[in-house]
């Protein structure tokens, strides 16, 4: 875009958490970038504000509504960068991997008997229940539980 965005801000961030939580470029992604950045050129700027599809956050994993799944992600790290009051370099951003928070005996035992037909699974590997850790404590995170982990981290 040459500098377009950058020039806009305000408006690239909002294309960027609206296409990411809208999840826009889910499916046909490359035509439906191509068609927005046109519109982009073109100077229209209200394409975001069209009703978005139902998604559900805590059921978002990295083979379902992936575009959900790395938003948050990329939430997670906005909101660590908005705590710590600076921007992560670049560095560190990539060293950060995600994990769960809550192991699945966990989700498991908090919707217990409520809901029957109820996908734990994806809900235990849900956007939800999403934690960031460096990439070296992925795994030792994946093996514990919420309380473990957060000590670990």
């Amino acid at each position: 875009m040459q500098g377009l965005v950058c020039k806009e801000t305000d408006f690239a961030e909002k294309w960027f958490w609206n296409a990411g939580f809208g999840a826009l470029y889910d499916v046909a992604a490359n035509t439906r970038l191509v068609r927005d950045y046109k519109r982009i050129l073109e100077g229209e700027r209200d394409f975001l504000d069209v009703e978005k599809p139902g998604l559900t956050p805590s059921l978002s994993t990295r083979k379902t509504q992936k575009s959900v799944w790395a938003s948050v992600g990329c939430a997670l790290i906005r909101e660590s960068e908005d705590r710590l009051k600076r921007t992560l370099s670049k560095e560190l951003s990539a060293d950060l991997g995600i994990t769960s928070l809550y192991t699945e005996k966990q989700v498991t035992a908090s919707i217990g008997k409520r809901i029957a037909t109820f996908d734990v699974s994806s809900e235990y590997r849900g956007a939800l229940n999403s934690y960031i850790v460096p990439r070296r404590f992925i795994n030792p995170a994946r093996k514990s539980d919420a309380h473990e982990t957060v000590k670990l981290c």
